[in-house]
């Protein structure tokens, strides 16, 4: 015998409220029974921007956990700093439904959401090398403690002038 019961919201990350949140963050809701994978998709679990407009999702989010409580989102670009993102799961028809096909009674969504700002930590960088130098080219790689952009400033041997890449956006 199955219990008609519906499955919740039971917690999100970052929860409710919260403010200094990464750009990066890849936000989360936690749900008091698995989820049928079917319908978690983009358009039934979804970050809202501070206008309440969906933001876009990479590919493959978002993504449920192997136990099925816990579904991840994963942004398609970094999010905007200063700005103001709430968590939405919807509910009743076409909305996430447990294993048994019960639905969530109604729309889940973030009361505040929680803020984004700027990351005041710089990265460490560690592991720095190079190889491949010649007259004209060498390759120089490192490690950082965290994503970051990167940018090369060089001097070639016998000039007091430094020179530099472009600042490469990739993380």
């Amino acid at each position: 015998v199955e219990a008609a019961v519906a499955p919740t919201v039971q917690s999100t990350s970052p929860p409710d409220g919260s403010s200094g949140i990464g750009a990066a963050v890849q936000p989360s809701l936690t749900f008091s029974e698995p989820l049928d994978p079917a319908t978690v998709t983009s358009s039934a679990v979804q970050l809202l921007d501070g206008g309440g407009s969906p933001v876009a999702q990479a590919a493959g989010s978002p993504s449920l956990s192997g136990d099925g409580l816990t579904v991840t989102l994963i942004p398609a670009s970094p999010l905007a700093l200063g700005s103001t993102y709430r968590l939405q799961a919807i509910g009743g028809a076409g909305g996430v439904t447990d294993l048994a096909g019960h639905a969530l009674d109604s729309t889940f969504t973030q009361a505040t959401g929680f803020s984004t700002e700027a990351d005041s930590v710089p990265p460490v960088v560690s592991t720095v090398a190079s190889s491949g130098v010649t007259g004209t080219a060498a390759q120089v790689s490192w490690t950082t403690d965290e994503p970051a952009d990167s940018q090369v400033f060089y001097r070639v041997l016998g000039q007091t002038d430094y020179q530099q890449t472009a600042i490469d956006p990739g993380l």
